[in-house]
C-alpha cells in the first residue's frame, strides 16, 4: 500500500514557511537599503566634582525659609551663603574652600564643553525658561505682586 501525502498538510506546512521567508527578506531588504545614517549618541556632558552639588555659587546664594538639598552646599569665591541655618542639606558645605574651587573649575569645563556642543534637531531650545532676574529662572512671564 502506497500512501501519498495529503495536500491540505503540505500547504500547511509551505505556505507559513513561504510567508516567513518573504517578511525576513522584506525585514532585511529596508533595513539594508534605508538611507537613514547611523550615528552615535554624543556622550554627555561630564560635571565632574559640580555633579554632587544642589547648589554651586559664584556668588552669594540666598536662601528664604525651609530648604531641602539633596546634595552639598557650595560657593567659590567667597565663604557666605545667607539664609541656609533653615535648610536641611544632605551633602556638606563648602564655602570658600578647596572642594567649592575645584567643583568650580569643573562646573567651567563642563559649561564650555556643553557651549560647544552641536544642538540636536530633535531636542529643540526650552524657551519656556528664560532668566528674568539675577540668579533665578522664571516662566518668562511678567511676575505679579500677588504672585
Amino acid at each position: 500500500m502506497t500512501v501519498k501525502p495529503r495536500l491540505g498538510l503540505r500547504r500547511r506546512v509551505v505556505l507559513p514557511a513561504l510567508a516567513a521567508g518573504a517578511a525576513a527578506t522584506v525585514a532585511a531588504s529596508l533595513l539594508l537599503f534605508s538611507s537613514t545614517a547611523a550615528s552615535a549618541q554624543e556622550a554627555p556632558v561630564n560635571l565632574g566634582t559640580a555633579a554632587d552639588f544642589s547648589v554651586l555659587a559664584g556668588a552669594e546664594p540666598t536662601n528664604t525659609g525651609p530648604s531641602f538639598l539633596a546634595q552639598s552646599l557650595g560657593r567659590f569665591p567667597g565663604s557666605t551663603a545667607a539664609g541656609f541655618e533653615t535648610a536641611t542639606i544632605g551633602g556638606e558645605i563648602h564655602l570658600g574652600d578647596a572642594v567649592a574651587l575645584q567643583a568650580q573649575s569643573d562646573l567651567t569645563i563642563a559649561f564650555n564643553d556643553a557651549a560647544g556642543r552641536t544642538r540636536s534637531p530633535t531636542c529643540p531650545r526650552n524657551s519656556a525658561a528664560t532668566r528674568s532676574t539675577k540668579g533665578s529662572i522664571g516662566s518668562g512671564q511678567p511676575s505679579s505682586p500677588d504672585r
